[in-house]
């Protein structure tokens, strides 16, 4: 047993061997672009340099996601992928009369996950998202008319992110 731990310290130190880095994080509120939450279990301090973002574009589009310097991701945790987000179906939540929803009342709710790479120059991450979504009623008005339309709205979400390797 020492024997083997001690050869994979030796491969490690080498350089021949690595272990993956890995993160998980979470998000809250319904704005991309927005502040992580959580990373590895630990809640962000903005003062520490213990914080992270996440921004998607257009709902398909992962364009930046930041994690802590320390957790060694490439180009310093700086991940400006600019890459497509593969989603899966959306899983629809089931109402009290046992009815799937589906988006036409407000409260109705989903939760959609899927994945992308970030390749940069200097190391590729595996990228796996899950948000949860819910409808809500919005009210707007204007010269004397009011509508009530739903709304779908990120309330949150969680992902994790591995380097390739």
């Amino acid at each position: 047993m020492k024997k083997s731990a001690l050869a994979l310290l030796l491969l490690l130190l080498s350089g021949a061997v690595s272990l993956a880095q890995s993160a998980t994080f979470t998000w809250n509120g319904n704005d991309y672009g927005t502040e992580l939450a959580t990373i590895n279990g630990v809640p962000v301090n903005q003062s520490t340099g213990y914080a992270g973002s996440i921004e998607v574009v257009n709902g398909y589009e992962l364009w930046l996601l930041t994690l802590p310097e320390s957790l060694d991701f490439p180009n310093n945790g700086y991940l400006d992928c600019q890459t497509i987000i593969s989603w899966g179906a959306d899983q629809w939540g089931t109402r009290a009369n046992g009815t799937t929803m589906d988006g036409t009342q407000a409260g109705d709710y989903y939760t959609k996950s899927g994945d992308t790479n970030c390749p940069l120059w200097n190391g590729t991450t595996m990228i796996a998202l899950t948000e949860f979504h819910e409808f809500i009623a919005h009210r707007s008005c204007g010269h004397g008319i009011c509508h009530t339309y739903l709304l779908d709205t990120i309330e949150n979400g969680y992902g994790s992110a591995v380097v390739e390797g």
